[in-house]
């Protein structure tokens, strides 16, 4: 395994904690690594992050067990696997590059007229969450199919 940062360490173990899961050196690696990366990763990814020291299926039962405490969110791409990135308190959604398969943060989400209209048609009460990507072409990629 690699090294865990010390500035992330003792904030991952805590959540571990907190969620009543030990802070095991696979989970707190995944963690770190995705604490460090700047787009959503998917499991192949993160296993050759890891140099294959955790095999595939040991690593989709801990992402299964970390996305279900809340700890990544999982993201469809449609890619036809799935993505992961830490979970924060600052909700986003993405813009996807249907080319190259760059990934854009999008913190802007005003969603609440939206939301309103969707719980009135689907005669809902509440939702509990939501998810919302975009897909395109970026600007290089665009020039480039001219």
């Amino acid at each position: 395994m690699n090294t865990v940062c010390k500035t992330h360490s003792p904030t991952l173990k805590e959540s571990l904690r907190e969620r009543k899961l030990k802070a095991t050196p696979a989970r707190l690696e995944i963690l770190d690594i995705l604490s460090h990366t700047k787009k959503p990763l998917s499991i192949n990814d993160i296993s050759v992050k890891i140099k294959g020291q955790t095999d595939l299926a040991t690593l989709y039962r801990t992402f299964d067990t970390l996305r279900d405490l809340g700890l990544v969110t999982q993201i469809d791409f449609r890619h036809g696997h799935a993505h992961y990135e830490l979970a924060t308190n600052e909700h986003h959604h993405h813009l996807v590059c249907e080319k190259c398969g760059k990934v854009v943060d999008i913190s802007k989400c005003n969603t609440t007229d939206i939301e309103k209209q969707v719980l009135k048609i689907g005669n809902f009460s509440s939702i509990k969450h939501h998810s919302l990507e975009f897909y395109g072409l970026c600007k290089a990629c665009d020039k480039g199919s001219r």
